[in-house]
């Protein structure tokens, strides 16, 4: 089976292939290792943060030597505060402000530092769990509209909010964390990546 209809068939491929989902690329490895090593994460900073987007975005990487190592640190300080900002939609829009940080770059540093809690957004994720028909809410009214939904790029702070909440129902049901399970979703689509839309060239992520 190559192509993921429903919610239904997914959670079965999911439960037929569960190495999936802690195989990761060397980077990744290493990034997870990295940030789990600290003692807090006020600790991650403009160096690590880079690395991040050059693992997920890397076209628009050197942007985050730009930013204030101050509103860095305030930045992470808020985005990772759940007892105060408890909005998705925010949190996630907290740390694009940051130059050079995309959706799927500040969704990696949320899930890569607490993958109990988040998982990961890109347009791999995006496709797999879009073919499925689980992500049903109405995408912003401009341009970029049809890009999103067949393709999964430039994705906004409300897909995210949306995503997020379909990535933590699979996860409960799988007794998975919701970083394993976009961690799935990813090689799958590597692996059936011809099932797939073909992003259009030069779209940034």
């Amino acid at each position: 089976m190559n192509e993921i209809n429903s919610r239904d068939e997914l959670i079965t491929a999911m439960r037929k292939r569960p190495r999936e989902r802690n195989k990761k690329g060397k980077e990744v490895k290493e990034l997870m290792s990295d940030l789990a090593n600290l003692s807090s994460h006020t600790e991650i900073d403009q160096k690590l943060i880079k690395r991040i987007a050059e693992v997920k975005s890397p076209r628009r990487a050197a942007l985050v030597r730009d930013n204030d190592a101050d509103l860095v640190a305030e930045a992470v300080r808020l985005a990772f505060n759940t007892t105060t900002v408890k909005s998705e939609t925010i949190r996630i829009s907290i740390l694009t402000a940051l130059r050079g940080v995309s959706v799927p770059t500040a969704s990696a540093i949320l899930a890569w530092r607490e993958p109990k809690k988040w998982g990961v957004i890109d347009f791999r994720t995006w496709q797999v769990m879009n073919g499925a028909g689980l992500l049903e809410r109405k995408l912003e009214d401009d341009g970029s509209v049809a890009l999103q939904k067949i393709y999964g790029v430039n994705l906004s702070p409300y897909n995210w909010s949306d995503y997020i909440a379909k990535l933590r129902s699979l996860a409960k049901e799988l007794h998975w964390k919701p970083q394993q399970v976009d961690q799935w979703m990813f090689w799958w689509h590597k692996d059936h990546r011809d099932s797939y839309p073909q992003r259009p060239k030069k779209v940034a992520q």
